[in-house]
């Protein structure tokens, strides 16, 4: 299957698929089935169970779905971390969307560190969360074409880049480790490489800020064991 190919059609409220082959359509009901089976152990396994259905009923195709209205996110089929949104019996954060519909009257920008497929960024820029000015950071260069593609879909309502957040910016760093969803700059283990990347203080971000005329900011740092010194770079924001 082309990586151009349509993308496949996910009704997340209703739980179902337009737009499948024989192959990607059979493996999508199963790893349905595997996200919901293992939703009490917090989807334990589940990324095994999606790998082997990759391999076993392969397909390059993404996979699109309204979020929110008006909100679109795509990610990859096989996705071993976002498929559990194909369990849609519940959020991919129910606590996070508690305390962000709490704080939705209030004016900030967002900053979303560790961004994956910027499915954090698509939804702080909905109409259900306020439309929050919103920048998305993602160091690792792969994942951070899929968050263009989000960024696309959703008419570029936040911005984007690639860079990996650390105390001072300007340096060049190595991305390793084999899952998207951990990949970080810390190579302890030897881990495969996945490109080099430029690094970028928070307090970098600071005129990004300013230029939306507030001076309340909510910082997401999910950076894979670096926060410590993204914090160091982060002294005036």
């Amino acid at each position: 299957m082309s990586k151009n190919a349509p993308a496949i059609q996910y009704n997340f409220s209703a739980g179902t698929f337009k737009n499948t082959s024989i192959i990607d359509g059979l493996g999508l009901q199963l790893m349905k089935l595997s996200a919901k089976m293992t939703k009490p152990m917090e989807y334990t396994g589940m990324s095994v169970a999606h790998r082997l259905l990759r391999t076993l009923l392969p397909s390059n195709r993404r996979i699109e779905t309204d979020l929110l209205p008006g909100t679109k996110f795509v990610f990859p089929y096989g996705d071993a971390y976002w498929g559990q949104l194909l369990d849609n019996s519940c959020g991919y954060s129910d606590e996070s969307a508690s305390f962000l519909t709490a704080f939705k009257e209030i004016d900030y920008v967002y900053i979303d560190c560790g961004a994956n497929y910027g499915y954090m960024s698509a939804i702080m820029t909905s109409d259900t969360y306020g439309n929050k000015p919103s920048i998305a950071i993602e160091a690792d260069p792969g994942t951070f074409q899929i968050l263009k593609e989000n960024a696309d879909l959703n008419q570029n309502r936040f911005e984007i880049m690639n860079r990996a957040i650390f105390s001072k910016s300007g340096e060049m760093v190595n991305m390793c480790g084999d899952k998207h969803e951990a990949r970080s700059i810390l190579d302890d283990n030897g881990d495969m490489h996945n490109g080099n990347v430029e690094t970028l203080a928070l307090d970098d971000l600071l005129d990004w800020a300013d230029a939306h005329n507030t001076d309340k900011i909510m910082l997401k740092l999910d950076v894979e064991g670096v926060e410590i010194e993204a914090m160091k770079g982060a002294a005036k924001l």
